[in-house]
């Protein structure tokens, strides 16, 4: 009888123990979704945007990670890593980074001007 209440102390105080030390996965990402903020200068204008943000950045760590696996697997021959647009949606990234936007405004064009020959 003492063994086993001397064996379920023990497994008490070291469930106890493991508790108090353990990180969880939520500290985890908040601790990479700070850092990454940090890194980026990355501010938002309320704690809703904020959420949002860190639901996409999460997402497309997932993703990165999925791909990454593959790649490690010969599935794809690049790996991902997370960069400053963690925190964007696809067509929120294309509309960054694609689409060139040329100015026509005829004022400001110097170009050269067709001159005839003399002959």
């Amino acid at each position: 009888m003492n063994c086993l209440c001397l064996a379920l102390a023990l497994c008490t105080a070291l469930v106890a123990g493991t508790q108090s030390t353990s990180v969880t996965y939520k500290d985890v990402v908040a601790e990479e979704w700070e850092t990454f903020k940090a890194r980026h200068s990355k501010q938002y204008t309320d704690k809703s945007e904020e959420n949002f943000r860190l639901k996409v950045f999460m997402e497309n760590k997932q993703r990165i990670a999925k791909h990454n696996k593959r790649a490690a697997n010969g599935l794809h021959g690049f790996t991902l890593a997370m960069n400053e647009f963690g925190d964007l949606l696809s067509h929120e990234f294309v509309s960054v980074m694609n689409g060139f936007k040329r100015s026509y405004k005829l004022d400001s064009y110097n170009g050269s001007t067709y001159l005839s020959p003399n002959n």
